[in-house]
């Protein structure tokens, strides 16, 4: 699927000018003047008008235009160090390590061997009594026919306009890039920035390897694609000997994830021992003596009963009374003040940076409910007090897991991006995940977390 040529925002979407639902004057027309309306990612940027402000979101449910899908201006960013907050050396750092607009492997993540080279036999991640996990998607990036690997927009996740189905909501751009998941160099980009962060483990969401319906034949493309960025990430691991572990989680990728029959599961349990947990175990993270396996609440790989794995079911609900469910072992809902509640009897704890549907939704896409907005702006500091919470209860906590290194489309993300929009954050919330995890393994207070409104807009 080839990108739309690049349209002027406000030529596209005329309507965005003023429709926004909680616009307030004079917070942007200084710092954008002659820019705001090129800097923000497809039409949701765009229904910031020049002048406007992003604060007092609207309420969940609230009426608002659904422009259509645009391709942005390829306008440089503005002076990043203003916008991300980031120091200038480190921009420049930045700056450095880029090659024709394509990210390189920064110092500290060694390059994969050539082909023929031989490596030194791959040793384990050193083991942290209480780890940093983060949740990371690798759906980027590939064409949707085909499975190639082409990155930009409108590749797969980067605002794919598929009606119903569409993959929408990204209104900034990642620091490398529309970049594909498979790409070597944003993977080591990647692992850098999660070892700056004090990311240890990664749980890669998994959506099989293209047979949705356990024929025998590739169905989708793109689910393929993603197959082989889990290998590109876990060779890129493996070769370079990084400090990471990796679990994967099991999403509901089949046609009929409840019907599952006993021998279709157990099929997923055999390919995924097969292709990567018995392929690199030193880089697999145990739980209670096994590798981990997570699945989503809906696909149950309890049964049957493999030893070869842990298995723990994930669920997200705001029931507060879910550990009633004897199925479920984790759950998260975006929702600060219900984190407490949520840390599971293995200890395990998920926190999230902000969470915001609004710009699926005003792009098109049917959410099938409300959509929810937790801290859009970054300005209640739920993230904070998130982390406190955590600190309250070290004791019981085993394993924190973030929700997510990079859902961009949720805005949920912490992965890095080039900070130049109102609603982007540049490398703040790497630094923050470092300063946070520091205080919790410390037994500090997180300094500063603002009570703020916490609860879902």
């Amino acid at each position: 699927m080839k990108p739309s040529a690049a349209v002027p925002l406000y030529e596209a979407c005329p309507e965005s000018r003023t429709s926004h639902p909680s616009s307030r004057k004079g917070f942007l027309s200084k710092i954008f003047l002659g820019l705001a309306l090129l800097l923000l990612v497809g039409c949701a940027g765009a229904s910031i008008a020049p002048g406007e402000e992003l604060s007092s979101p609207p309420a969940v449910g609230a009426e608002a235009a659904k422009p259509g899908l645009v391709e942005p201006s390829q306008v440089p960013s503005p002076n990043p160090a203003v916008d991300s907050g980031a120091p200038a050396e480190a921009l420049a750092q930045q700056a450095d390590n880029l090659e024709d607009g394509r990210p390189v492997r920064p110092a500290s993540i060694p390059s994969v061997e050539k082909a023929g080279e031989k490596s030194e036999p791959a040793s384990p991640a050193p083991t942290v009594a209480q780890p940093l996990a983060a949740l990371m998607y690798l759906w980027f990036g590939f064409d949707l026919d085909t499975g190639n690997s082409i990155g930009g927009l409108k590749s797969s996740h980067w605002n794919t306009d598929l009606g119903i189905g569409s993959r929408v909501g990204v209104t900034d751009e990642p620091a490398y890039g529309f970049y594909a998941s498979d790409d070597p160099a944003v993977i080591g980009q990647q692992l850098a920035s999660m070892e700056e962060a004090g990311i240890g483990t990664i749980i890669v969401s998994w959506h099989g390897w293209g047979d949705i319906n356990f024929d025998g034949n590739v169905d989708d493309k793109e689910k393929e694609a993603m197959q082989r960025a889990l290998i590109a990430l876990m060779d890129y691991i493996s070769s370079t000997n990084a400090p990471f572990k990796v679990a994967v989680l099991v999403e509901p990728f089949m046609v009929d994830p409840p019907g599952l029959t006993l021998v279709q599961k157990q099929q997923i349990l055999d390919f995924l021992w097969d292709n990567v947990y018995n392929v690199y175990p030193a880089f697999m993270f145990d739980w209670e003596t096994n590798p981990l396996l997570v699945t989503w609440s809906n696909v149950d790989l309890k049964e049957p009963a493999d030893g070869r794995f842990t298995v723990k079911s994930w669920s997200s609900t705001d029931n507060p009374n879910w550990k009633a469910d004897t199925s479920l072992d984790w759950n998260w809902y975006p929702d600060v003040t219900l984190v407490e509640g949520t840390i599971s009897d293995d200890g395990v704890i998920v926190l999230f940076p902000r969470f915001d549907e609004y710009w699926m939704y005003i792009m098109g896409k049917d959410l099938g409910h409300d959509y929810r907005r937790v801290d859009p702006l970054l300005e209640d500091q739920i993230y904070g007090q998130a982390w406190q919470v955590a600190v309250d209860n070290k004791d019981d906590i085993s394993l924190i897991l973030l929700y997510t290194w990079n859902e961009h489309e949720e805005h949920a993300a912490i992965e890095p991006d080039k900070g130049i929009s109102p609603v982007s954050y540049g490398n703040s919330l790497i630094e923050k995940t470092s300063q946070y995890y520091r205080q919790f393994l410390a037994g500090q207070n997180i300094v500063n977390p603002s009570p703020g409104t916490s609860r879902i807009r």
